[in-house]
């Protein structure tokens, strides 16, 4: 979930605030206030693109290594001819052992 401190630094970086308790009501602040309702609509839009991504976040874990991709790509010849002459030339300079 977005906390209030996210939208609040996201409207205002520069923003100085102290949270007495949990609730947005506890808020001290030490600059300029954020008006609660601009603060409750940046959360919530920062909450709905968080959410829209949740296909990213579960995919992440489930892909293989980077690493391991692109050593398919190379072994698949996929790459062009220079980039595969620079990977061939890495390779053959920290050859497995």
């Amino acid at each position: 979930m977005i906390k209030f401190i996210d939208a609040i630094l996201k409207i205002d970086p520069k923003a100085e605030v102290t949270f007495l308790g949990e609730d947005i009501d506890s808020l001290k602040w030490d600059s300029t206030p954020i008006p609660k309702d601009t603060i409750l609509a940046k959360q919530a839009e920062m909450q709905t693109e968080y959410d829209k991504k949740k296909y990213q976040r579960d995919r992440r874990s489930d892909y293989p290594d980077i690493g391991d991709q692109l050593d398919d790509l190379y072994h698949a010849g996929v790459f062009s001819d220079g980039m595969a002459a620079k990977i061939k030339t890495v390779k053959a300079k920290y050859p497995k052992e």
